[in-house]
């Protein structure tokens, strides 16, 4: 029946988030280790970017706490990023635009 299904779908969702979150880990864990690597910081963005939108998800309209806190995170990253690489600033200052959209659209 239609429970069953939205029960699969809730449980693959808090996997992926699972999943999401170990990735989160380690990457946050080579950036100590490496705080130049720049594609560590790009990845953990997106990786945030992604929980971010599975945590709004499941939180409904409002979104949640968790998600308020990612974002928060995401933006210092972005700040890192801009001084990394100042090439490329406009690029993330685009990218900051539509990570504050998502799920205010």
């Amino acid at each position: 029946g239609g429970g069953d299904s939205e029960a699969g779908v809730a449980a693959h969702r808090a996997e992926y988030c699972d999943i999401l979150k170990g990735d989160m880990e380690h990457l946050r864990e080579l950036i100590e280790m490496e705080p130049e690597c720049k594609w560590a910081h790009v990845t953990l963005a997106d990786t945030i970017l992604r929980l971010r939108q599975v945590a709004d998800a499941d939180a409904g309209e409002a979104g949640s706490e968790e998600s308020t806190g990612l974002l928060g995170e995401w933006d210092e990253l972005m700040g890192q990023l801009k001084e990394m690489d100042p090439s490329r600033a406009a690029y993330y200052t685009s990218l900051h635009a539509r990570a504050h959209s998502v799920g205010g659209a």
